[in-house]
This record gives structure tokens, C-alpha cells and sequence, in this order.
């Protein structure tokens, strides 16, 4: 049986750390409009901040954040989480590449901008 949490909206879905990858790829694809699924217009406003947060220096565009505006002005991420697990896929356009997370346990956004910054050296 499957790991899931009932919640609504996003109760009992499930993915892969493949089919992740494979979405960061669109999206990287997608920013030069080079045969993603994803259209450049959609993809702009994911990646724009366009939702006022609640959080001072969070830029929030449609269902993703700016990971970082200083150090990777161009990194976008999004994760979700349920008691026990946590995941994150965080796409930097500039460097062309994403990172993902799949954890047993929460990871907050100081502990995941650490290992963005390994992934960077």
C-alpha cells in the first residue's frame, strides 16, 4: 500500500523522484520555449511574482517561489509535505538543472538553500 495523507486538496497524490526530474526538465525546456509541454506564458507566471505572501522576501508566482533572489535570482522552487515526509524540486534557469528532495522528515528552506549551495560547487 502506497504512503498517503487524505487531505484535501493534495491528499493521496503520489510521484517519483523520475517523474519530478522529468518535470524539471520541462520547465527548463519551457523557458526557451523548446518543445515542453509546459507554454512560455504559463511558465512565466509560474515563475513571477504575482501572489502577495505572508512572508517578508518570499516572492510567490503561481504555485512557486523564488528559492533565493540573491544568491540564484532565477530559482524556482515548490514542495510539499505531510506528517513524516517532505519534498522539494527546486529549477535553477540560469545553471539549467534542478535539484530534488525526498525526505523522511521535514526540510526546511534553510536546510534545502544548504544543499542547493552543495549542489552549486
Amino acid at each position: 500500500m502506497p504512503y498517503g495523507f487524505p487531505n484535501y486538496p493534495d491528499g493521496l497524490l503520489l510521484t517519483t523522484v523520475a517523474d519530478l526530474g522529468r518535470l524539471a526538465a520541462a520547465m527548463i525546456k519551457g523557458k526557451d520555449a523548446k518543445g515542453s509541454v509546459l507554454k512560455p506564458a504559463t511558465l512565466a507566471q509560474m515563475c513571477t511574482g504575482i501572489v502577495p505572501t505572508a512572508y517578508p522576501g518570499i516572492i510567490q508566482g503561481l504555485g512557486w517561489y523564488q528559492v533565493s533572489a540573491k544568491k540564484h535570482p532565477t530559482a524556482w522552487g515548490h514542495d510539499g509535505c505531510d506528517p513524516g515526509v517532505r519534498t522539494q524540486l527546486v529549477v535553477d534557469f540560469n545553471l539549467g538543472r534542478g535539484v530534488i528532495f525526498f525526505t523522511n522528515c521535514g526540510v526546511d528552506l534553510p536546510e534545502a538553500e544548504e544543499l542547493l549551495k552543495a549542489v552549486d560547487s
